[in-house]
């Protein structure tokens, strides 16, 4: 026949530790969802940059310009050599600043756009001086066959070794992005779990009086 002491105080520590548990159950799921279950912050990992080029971008529109170029130079009507120069142009010029803004990098669509403009008009100068003092077929008979000859001539040709310069240069050095690298994978904090115990133990032997022990502690698990 069991002690009735020995049941009371096991009952204690059964209902004892059942609050215990009940109290400290949605820190533990907290403390689970927060630091368990989370990923750490990207703020505490460290962060590096690095540099995407997007130069075929640029080039693209610009291989479009050179296409319209050469069906504006081939064309027979006046009408089709006139709007295919056109598109020549506007594709030249607002191409590779259009590429530039749509990345969100405005400073280096209005940097392009000066390039572009800027370039050609520097050489097309040189071009049309050096035009002018290259010496004609007709002032030397025989000696070329063909010459630069003028100064208009002389200019398209600069102009358009401008336009060939700026092209480079602009997918070369400005068409690249610094952007933060992907974040490493998300590392989860250990899980803390806090659990009681509790322990009865009897004391007393023969010709002593007999009772009853209750122990409680709280254990931190991993």
């Amino acid at each position: 026949m069991s002690n009735p002491s020995l049941a009371l105080a096991r009952l204690f520590a059964a209902a004892f530790a059942f609050s215990i548990t009940l109290s400290l159950s949605p820190v533990a799921r907290a403390d689970e969802v927060s630091s368990a279950g989370a990923p750490v912050a990207a703020a505490d990992a460290p962060q590096t940059a690095r540099t995407r080029w997007y130069g075929w971008q640029t080039l693209s529109t610009d291989g479009a310009a050179a296409l319209f170029t050469v069906l504006s130079a081939t064309a027979d009507g006046r009408t089709g050599k006139d709007a295919f120069g056109g598109a020549a142009l506007g594709a030249y010029a607002l191409g590779g600043p259009t590429v530039h803004a749509a990345h969100g990098r405005w400073g280096a669509s209005a940097g392009s756009l000066a390039l572009r403009v800027g370039t050609p008009l520097v050489t097309g100068l040189v071009g049309a001086v050096v035009g002018a003092a290259l010496p004609t077929k007709d002032d030397v008979e025989g000696a070329f066959d063909r010459t630069i000859g003028n100064p208009m001539l002389g200019m398209m040709y600069g102009a358009l070794a401008g336009a060939v310069v700026a092209s480079g240069i602009d997918a070369a050095l400005l068409a690249r992005r610094t952007e933060a690298a992907p974040a490493p994978e998300p590392t989860a904090r250990p899980k803390v779990r806090i659990a009681p115990t509790f322990a009865v133990t009897r004391e007393g032997g023969a010709g002593a009086p007999s009772g009853s022990r209750v122990t409680g502690g709280l254990v931190a698990i991993f």
